[in-house]
């Protein structure tokens, strides 16, 4: 009788790689924009070792993600949030990396344009 032990396969190299390759991504996307994020965030799980993502957070700031996504050819697309308020996100690929830039204004920040003000 014979055991067949299913082993994970060691991810390790290829997960140190797509971070490397992210971080470094990161240093230069930070020194040419002008919109600086709150947060950013490198992630390369595990389970997903050659997939990493980077997201840069604006806190109370979709104009920046704007400006963000216009310096690097990002799409954005902005929607009402579930709970009220407005999330503004912004994706792409670079390099093998994908790049998120977001933003969630709460709904008591978001301003509402009426018609009068409009015809002003």
């Amino acid at each position: 009788m014979t055991i067949d032990f299913t082993r994970p396969s060691d991810t390790s190299s290829m997960q140190r790689n797509s971070f490397m390759t992210a971080l470094s991504l990161v240093e230069t996307l930070m020194s040419e924009t002008t919109a600086v994020p709150t947060h950013v965030n490198v992630e390369a799980a595990h389970f997903a070792p050659n997939d990493p993502i980077i997201k840069f957070y604006f806190h109370n700031d979709p104009a920046a993600v704007r400006e963000f996504a216009e310096q690097f050819s990002l799409t954005v697309k902005v929607e009402e949030y579930p709970r009220g308020g407005e999330y503004t996100e912004a994706n792409a690929e670079r390099d093998g990396v994908k790049i998120q830039a977001w933003a969630l204004l709460a709904a008591e920040e978001v301003t509402v344009t009426t018609d009068a003000q409009v015809a002003a």
